[in-house]
């Protein structure tokens, strides 16, 4: 393991490129579920349902007042609403939900964890902002919250409903127009981008001023506090009012997904203005639409993404299953072998312009760096965990531009080969 550990760590911190690709998390709240999906329009990675209730660990004495339960419910319809956002902890590899009122922590799989009394409070327990939530940021465990009007910094709590932490909360009334229907967090430059109601996007400080234009301050296109109107613009394919924003916490060029609920535009922020993104073998659109899903919000995830057809064989990511960095809880899994495969192999490498082959078999990894052979369990299945991946990737400001790919195949006592669909992501900040 720890050979193979050592490989797979040098083909990652070798490689760097432009092209990125993680996944984006929307919560559809008419249809009550968290979605999580490849850029591009692709088919979504997966999704389940945030509707239900959260029964609530008994208060510790002296606690105060503590919710006996909270719950999510759908909302919306049949346009998707202001209210209601998602956000994804890169580093718990958890997603934050609100449906306006509650908010909760669930697992990648969609088991409840812990939560809170986010907004419009009408009962005992004290929310954090006084209106409905209308966005949520994570930055480094704590989480942003917004009612569009205040906004708000916590730190949530762990496994428990408790109030969370207040650190912080200022006004963002007067720094846009419209109701502030999203935020995100942009590590690059410690600061915050807002999208409102009425299509504008604005950079904020963290104490509610307007921001420099966070990363993408080299823009001359770019006005005060780096605000700028991405819709309603058909060259973006956005209407108003916007109700979603994440920043691409993966890309060299400061990027952001944002959307309406109906279509997501992927845009860079360069030196001649706020522009498509630029597309990619994975990506040939940066500007697709979202149905059926109606997207309320949306979060940047570091999780990557599968492309292409495979030949049987399945590969997964499994512990913390995000590509940031340091992260030494990753793992790669692979799956559906046929009970005459002998040995899997594991192929690590960038990802070309086009899918080459082997042997027959597509191969979606470009000068790969082959390991194995791995013993095949009796379930057809190979882990390999922990896939350490340690600090030191190649970086840039404001983010990470390296890449990487991979790709299993197994050899059948027949002589034929097997292959797994590519599984394609970027190192991200937190």
């Amino acid at each position: 393991m720890t050979h193979i550990t050592f490989r797979f760590i040098l083909a990652v911190a070798c490689l760097a490129g432009s092209a990125n690709a993680q996944a984006i998390y929307g919560v559809d709240g008419p249809a009550g579920l968290v979605v999580e999906r490849a850029p591009g329009g692709n088919d979504p990675q997966s999704f389940w349902s945030f509707v239900g209730t959260f029964s609530c660990p008994p208060a510790l004495p002296g606690a105060g007042v503590v919710p006996v339960g909270l719950s999510l419910s759908p909302f919306g319809g049949p346009a998707p609403e202001v209210r209601g956002d998602i956000a994804v902890d890169r580093g718990s590899d958890t997603i934050w939900v609100s449906d306006g009122r509650d908010v909760l922590e669930f697992d990648r799989f969609g088991t409840p964890l812990s939560g809170f009394v986010g907004g419009a409070s009408t009962g005992p327990v004290p929310s954090v902002v006084p209106g409905f939530v209308t966005g949520l940021a994570m930055a480094g465990g704590d989480l942003w919250i917004t009612d569009g009007a205040t906004v708000a910094l916590v730190t949530p709590p762990a496994g428990t409903c408790y109030t969370p932490t207040t650190l912080l909360v200022f006004g963002v009334s007067t720094l846009t127009t419209g109701i502030v229907s999203d935020l995100t967090w942009d590590p690059g430059s410690s600061s915050l981008w807002i999208c409102s109601t009425t299509g504008v996007v604005t950079n904020i400080s963290i104490v509610g001023l307007l921001g420099p234009g966070g990363s993408g301050s080299g823009s001359a296109s770019i006005g005060p506090g780096g605000s700028f109107a991405v819709a309603p613009s058909a060259a973006f394919g956005l209407t108003t009012p916007l109700t979603g924003i994440a920043w691409d916490t993966a890309q060299s060029v400061p990027t952001f997904f944002v959307t309406d609920g109906y279509t997501m535009a992927n845009l860079s922020i360069t030196s001649a203005g706020v522009v498509p993104a630029a597309a990619t073998f994975y990506n040939p659109s940066p500007v697709y639409p979202l149905a059926p899903e109606l997207f309320s919000g949306i979060a940047f995830s570091a999780r990557p993404i599968t492309y292409g057809a495979g030949t049987g064989l399945t590969i997964g990511v499994t512990g913390n299953g995000q590509l940031t960095t340091p992260n030494p809880l990753f793992g790669l899994t692979m799956t559906d072998a046929p009970p005459t495969a002998i040995a899997a192999y594991l192929a690590v490498g960038g990802l070309g312009t086009a899918p080459g082959t082997i042997f027959g078999s597509p191969l979606y990894v470009f000068l790969p760096i082959i390991s194995g052979p791995f013993l095949i369990d009796i379930s057809g299945s190979v882990t390999l965990f922990p896939v350490a991946i340690p600090a030191g990737i190649p970086q840039s400001t404001p983010a990470m531009s390296s890449s990487v790919a991979a790709q299993w195949g197994a050899i059948l006592a027949d002589g034929s080969l097997r292959v797994s669909s590519g599984l394609y992501g970027s190192f991200a900040l937190r």
